[in-house]
């Protein structure tokens, strides 16, 4: 009798085990089913969201070549090609503004090499006017800018002269950010990559629209604490 108790503990406890391990397995199976249906939406809504932003972009290209066909500077978000400075006499209502500021166009003159009145999209408040023909349309991008990660220069950038505090870029130039700010995230602060090892590193705020849509890397950097503005 005392076989049989033991014989029949033996066989509970295997019961027991195979159950315990195929509950694991169901948990395994369930969470590799979650994850590969986790991954494929994750995949969807990225494909979404880019075929939302690529007929975006079709969009305001579309407005643009229109705007162009009727010499005019279209409405909505613009980005400035050409620092200008209001210095002329009669020109109190007008704003100044940097290459790389991007701009809210909310009234034109519909006259060729015209007039345009807005205000930059990170100081909503200060409105005013501007030549048209400094501003070019411009889709804002949803991606997130990251410290650390490293661009390639796509559009050149030339520093104000009357300003600090900026970079000049390079076509082909590799910025790696240091610093960014609050949203709409216009201006971010960047390394430039030197040719030589022993030339100091050059650093200072640079427009985003002269960075390539995705960074080709990352890299651990040293985390910045605020920075003042460019001025």
């Amino acid at each position: 009798a005392e076989e049989e108790r033991r014989r029949a503990e033996e066989e509970r406890r295997r019961a027991e085990e195979e159950r315990r391990r195929a509950e694991e397995e169901r948990r395994r199976v369930e969470e590799e089913r979650q994850r590969i249906e986790d991954a494929h939406a994750a995949r969807l809504a990225a494909r979404r969201q880019a075929e939302q932003e690529r007929a975006a972009r079709e969009r305001r290209e579309a407005e643009l070549a229109a705007a162009a066909a009727a010499n005019r500077c279209p409405l909505g978000h613009s980005v400035c090609i050409r620092n200008f400075r209001p210095v002329m006499p009669g020109l109190q209502d007008c704003i100044s503004v940097n290459q790389g500021d991007q701009l809210t166009v909310t009234w034109t003159d519909l006259k060729q090499s015209g007039w345009a009145y807005g205000a930059r999209i990170d100081s909503p408040s200060q409105e005013g006017f501007f030549p048209q023909e400094i501003v070019r349309v411009h889709v804002r991008s949803s991606r997130r800018i990251r410290v650390g990660d490293v661009f390639q220069t796509v559009e050149p950038y030339e520093c104000p002269p009357d300003c600090s505090g900026y970079l000049s870029l390079n076509l082909g130039d590799l910025a790696t950010v240091l610093y960014v700010g609050e949203e709409p995230n216009v201006w971010v602060y960047c390394e430039k990559k030197t040719n030589t090892a022993t030339a100091e590193p050059e650093r200072g705020w640079v427009p985003e629209t002269s960075l390539d849509e995705y960074p080709i890397k990352s890299k651990p950097v040293q985390i910045l604490t605020r920075l003042k503005p460019a001025s």
